[in-house]
């Protein structure tokens, strides 16, 4: 178990300078938090991809050699659910994910 940002999967929002983490590593800084502060998250991506269907999106990211081999690990490891979007960890160009405190934006920490 890790804290929040540690791998590529995640994001975090560390509360003693405010900085951002992904990937271990310090992205930029937001606010300081603490005890008491309400913190938020927005997560925006943009709605062609929403209205996209998986095949499509792959398709036309040319992503079709690594959907395959992401369907072969699962089919390797046993899985039964197909290969997702988020499998692939690919960035979805205009998204952008937001910290928020007390409800108050401490402005985009990822794009």
């Amino acid at each position: 178990q890790a804290y929040p940002g540690f791998d590529e999967w995640g994001y975090g929002y560390r509360d003693k300078e405010g900085t951002y983490f992904h990937e271990a590593r310090a992205c930029g800084s937001g606010e300081p938090y603490g005890k008491g502060d309400v913190i938020g998250c927005l997560i925006w991506v943009p709605p062609e991809f929403l209205a996209s269907t998986k095949a499509e999106l792959l398709m036309k990211g040319g992503l079709k050699e690594e959907y395959d081999a992401c369907e072969s690990r699962f089919l390797a490891e046993g899985r039964e659910t197909q290969c997702d979007v988020m499998d692939l960890h690919t960035t979805v160009a205009g998204s952008q994910l937001v910290f928020y405190k007390n409800g108050h934006t401490c402005g985009t920490a990822f794009w």
